[in-house]
């Protein structure tokens, strides 16, 4: 058999096959009234073909998923992104700096809540005295610094994010 778009030779499995691959199939009905283009990922350049109807609801800009993966990276990263703050790092509570310090907060107070003594398997927190955004330069003083049980830790001024600064 022979293949109705490229011409090349095939050998078909169905004795009605007009193309041998569905790429030849869609090139062939390109502008037919399957109302399909030929188009350019706007990403890597790439050809393909896209039916008019996903045009309209704007899709088929780009031919994978990788090249999306790609764009949305590029448009939702840095000063693009919803959330940008003018690159304001926030609070980093993952840095060897505050894990170190956490621990030696925790070995001074003997892993002990100093407000109610609690020791029984209740989650402790390290607290700061002065807090860590009214003071930076007391952010990493084991002095500033204090084991707390969860629930004493929220009677605190400085639970959470946005408190008044003390």
């Amino acid at each position: 058999m022979i293949c109705h778009y490229c011409k090349k030779s095939f050998k078909g499995w169905k004795a009605k096959q007009k193309f041998c691959s569905q790429f030849c199939y869609w090139k062939a009905k390109i502008g037919s009234r399957r109302n399909t283009v030929l188009l350019k990922c706007l990403e890597c350049g790439k050809k393909m073909i896209k039916n008019k109807y996903h045009l309209m609801r704007g899709e088929g800009k780009y031919c994978s998923n990788k090249c999306v993966g790609i764009i949305n990276g590029k448009q939702r990263s840095g000063s693009n992104h919803w959330n940008w703050k003018g690159g304001i790092s926030p609070r980093v509570l993952s840095t060897v700096k505050y894990k170190e310090w956490r621990r030696k907060v925790f070995e001074r107070d003997k892993y002990i809540c100093v407000e109610c003594g609690y020791d029984k398997g209740r989650i402790i927190q390290a607290d700061h005295i002065k807090s860590w955004r009214g003071f930076p330069q007391l952010r990493f003083k084991v002095s500033n610094g204090r084991t707390l049980c969860k629930p004493c830790h929220k009677k605190t001024p400085t639970w959470g994010y946005h408190r008044k600064v003390t």
